[in-house]
């Protein structure tokens, strides 16, 4: 996953170089955006089900990505040569700098979207088995045992991720959720489930993710 990040930020870095120098050609001091900072394990552990911070503090709502820094002051022929016009975009800098640099960097990412998806059929599956079905029974019974009634947690996950904001009564849910997870062990047990099929995927495809590996650093 590192090396995917990686990728994506020398891609948005490049994107960004060549807009600064179109710019310049343009008589424009164009500062580059900065990559948005928060890391990939930072993301992932704010995700993480049985995170209790982000359970209290986000509900179910996702964690907001720091906002890219932006040092550029505004004009409206500024704009305008960073962006073309409403009738010709493409009379900016930044469409045809991000067309050139995606015509480089595309390939590689239809790589690793094909693998991706791959490694996703892989670890698929935990909750058709019996297993799975009836920790969910559990999580159901847990669940109503609190007053709320929810089919699945992401039935109860989508009810409110699309909410402006969070509010008290997902918080709350949200907690019941945590505790009926924890006790009757849903996310631990799919988790090591998954993580058994991800070990096997990889070492049956070690050499194609090798393959892969060397793709990305190479672009």
């Amino acid at each position: 996953m590192s090396a995917i990040v990686s990728l994506d930020q020398r891609t948005f870095d490049e994107y960004q170089r060549r807009i600064s120098s179109c710019m310049r050609a343009r008589g424009f001091a164009y500062v580059p955006l900065g990559y948005p900072s928060l890391s990939d394990r930072d993301m992932y552990r704010k995700l993480n089900p049985l995170n209790p911070e982000s359970a209290r503090q986000l509900g179910y709502h996702m964690p907001s990505v720091p906002a890219v820094t932006e040092a550029n002051v505004h004009s409206a022929a500024f704009d305008q040569a960073v962006n073309g016009s409403e009738t010709s975009p493409e009379s900016g800098c930044a469409l045809p700098s991000f067309r050139k640099v995606h015509d480089l960097v595309d390939p590689a990412f239809h790589q690793v979207n094909a693998v991706l998806g791959a490694f996703d059929q892989a670890v698929q599956g935990f909750f058709a088995m019996d297993e799975g079905i009836g920790l969910q029974h559990a999580w159901v019974s847990c669940m109503a045992q609190n007053g709320f009634r929810y089919d699945s947690p992401g039935q109860a996950a989508n009810h409110y991720r699309g909410s402006p904001a969070v509010t008290s009564e997902e918080l709350r849910v949200r907690a019941a959720d945590f505790n009926c997870d924890v006790k009757v062990g849903m996310t631990a047990q799919r988790s090591a489930w998954e993580q058994a099929k991800a070990t096997e995927w990889k070492d049956k495809h070690a050499s194609e993710l090798s393959s892969l590996l060397a793709v990305l650093d190479a672009t």
